[in-house]
């Protein structure tokens, strides 16, 4: 596990220069970005019945109009461009508030159910970044994107419920004159930090499980997932800052600027993770070319290293 992990954090054994230009390379042969339009897509179409589950299943154990569900919605404006963020909790609170009794358990299950097409959508492109076939049965693949919808949205409840724990202690505190400013500096300096490690390991579990490969071992943080979620954040400040001081948007879509906003940041979001994706891949593909490196039991890095190998053979 040790030697795994200090192949993984020494590129597969690759130098940066190499490295960097195996990562250039193969993000335009695998159509990277064309790929993350794909994405963008099926991201949009399961971002409202992600957002409905998580804030039903919120309804459910804090009860409706609780704190928790209105944190929901402020950490997504942290994050996404103001005009998305106003459409994306306009819909979800006129949908969750439509739905009552058995029609908000329906709403539940098919809510979870739609959201995970986007999950579905990831497994098939990170095969082809991974350069692997789906080899696993239907059942298998949509047990598991049911999975990995419920363990993001539990992914996300926790991290509100890190939000809601530091700032009620920060409030319960907040009188002392000796532990309030202790209090309000601690929460202050861990919030992001928690939050970045969350989404690390949520981008690692992503790279780990979706693709049809069996990696060499798992690790909570890749330079992969380093490296997307990097992008992400960069990405969606970056897109934030680029509209609040240089939006055109408005004139050119009018009232559909909210969803155009939407789709890019998706697009952004998708590409992010492809390239993180990538970078795990090259490295793995690195070091599974060293000589005495064990095979993969699933196609994937190992099995594409050894096959120039084969056809010189």
């Amino acid at each position: 596990m040790a030697d795994s992990a200090k192949t993984v954090w020494q590129l597969g054994g690759l130098g940066f220069r190499q490295f960097a230009s195996e990562v250039g390379n193969k993000v335009n042969a695998d159509d990277v970005f064309g790929r993350a339009a794909q994405l963008a897509y099926y991201f949009f179409l399961a971002l409202f019945p992600l957002l409905l589950f998580v804030l039903s299943t919120l309804a459910l154990v804090a009860g409706a109009g609780s704190q928790w569900q209105q944190d929901l919605l402020s950490s997504v404006s942290r994050f996404v461009p103001a005009d998305a963020a106003k459409l994306i909790a306009s819909t979800i609170e006129q949908t969750f508030h439509a739905a009552r009794g058995w029609k908000a358990a329906l709403g539940i299950a098919g809510a979870l159910w739609s959201a995970s097409s986007g999950v579905s959508a990831l497994m098939d492109t990170l095969n082809s970044v991974f350069e692997t076939k789906e080899t696993r049965p239907w059942w298998k693949r949509t047990v598991f994107a049911l999975w990995m919808t419920g363990a993001g949205s539990a992914l996300v409840l926790a991290a509100i419920g890190l939000l809601l724990v530091g700032q009620d202690a920060v409030q319960h505190f907040a009188s002392s004159r000796a532990l309030g400013p202790i209090v309000q500096g601690t929460f202050i300096i861990l919030e992001w930090p928690l939050l970045i490690f969350l989404m690390l390991v949520a981008f690692a579990t992503v790279y780990y499980f979706a693709p049809n490969v069996e990696h060499p071992a798992w690790h909570w943080v890749t330079p992969g997932s380093v490296a997307g979620v990097a992008l992400w954040l960069a990405v969606s400040f970056g897109l934030r800052v680029y509209l609040a001081y240089f939006n055109t948007y408005s004139r050119t879509y009018g009232a559909l600027t909210a969803v155009i906003i939407v789709l890019l940041w998706f697009y952004l979001t998708g590409a992010a993770i492809l390239i993180g994706g990538v970078i795990n891949s090259v490295i793995e593909h690195a070091a599974a070319a060293k000589p005495g490196e064990p095979d993969l039991k699933k196609p994937s890095a190992r099995e594409r290293a050894t096959k120039p190998t084969q056809k010189a053979a």
